[in-house]
């Protein structure tokens, strides 16, 4: 089984601590004979959290997506917890597409009544609100709480010490707030690179609630992804192709693509 873990933004070396962990990462969870690679897009920008900046981010990962395709991959995984260009690259792509925030917010529903997002700006939590609207899952999630940090700024406090230090503790200051005031049950982290910092330091509790879990937002994206490929690859079960991911001809695709 062969996947490719794709980040729909631009790298720089801001994210060279993120990019590492993930690697690390990926070889923790993944089984024998299942090959994970990971890539960046070659254009495009780092303000994830603005829709217009995202149009350029979208159009490179469904390119992303389709090129890995036809290079044979089993499946795509949306390394990003704004889950660009997800439903661009369903309707698109004849291969499973999965995004690290829907997989985790689904999987969350069977771990606990309300999850709840701690995300990393005011305007990363509004994009993320409209998701969990988009996903029919209010009902299921307190309001999304975050602290002010800017993705540049998260990105670089993985590589020191203290840079983590003060993450984690901005961090489960939210997270402490979402489970006493707002009565979530279970945690996500709103940013891959808090999920990174998750991972790299074991936090799957939050202090002083130790029956809330932390869900990092990789690992239920990587296991749906393996699920929707055996079902594909064994039973012959795909996504609906009705109504919301109906793709466009071939041809269609082929001249857009030109373009």
């Amino acid at each position: 089984m062969k996947i490719r873990y794709h980040h729909p933004m631009f790298y720089t070396d801001t994210y060279q601590g993120y990019d590492a962990i993930c690697k690390k990462f990926f070889d923790k969870i993944t089984g024998p004979g299942m090959v994970i690679d990971h890539t960046w897009s070659r254009r495009g920008t780092q303000y994830v959290q603005y829709k217009s900046c995202d149009l350029l981010n979208a159009l490179e990962t469904v390119q992303h997506v389709l090129d890995a395709q036809e290079k044979g991959y089993d499946g795509v995984i949306i390394g990003c917890s704004i889950d660009i260009g997800l439903k661009e690259s369903r309707e698109v792509a004849r291969i499973p597409v999965t995004s690290i925030m829907e997989s985790t917010m689904l999987l969350s529903c069977v771990m606990g009544k309300k999850f709840a997002l701690i995300s990393f700006g005011e305007r990363a939590r509004v994009r993320q609100e409209q998701l969990i609207d988009e996903y029919g899952l209010r009902e299921r999630a307190t309001p999304v709480r975050c602290f002010e940090m800017t993705l540049e700024e998260l990105g670089k406090a993985l590589g020191s010490e203290t840079g983590k230090a003060k993450l984690r503790k901005v961090f489960m200051e939210e997270a402490k707030k979402a489970i006493y005031e707002d009565k979530a049950e279970v945690i996500i982290p709103g940013c891959g690179i808090l999920s990174a910092l998750c991972m790299m330091e074991g936090i799957t509790r939050v202090d002083d609630a130790e029956d809330v879990p932390i869900l990092d937002t990789i690992t239920p994206a990587l296991k749906l992804t393996e699920c929707l490929i055996v079902m594909k690859q064994i039973l012959g079960i795909e996504i609906s192709r009705r109504g919301l991911f109906q793709s466009p001809p071939e041809q269609v695709i082929k001249e857009v693509r030109r373009m």
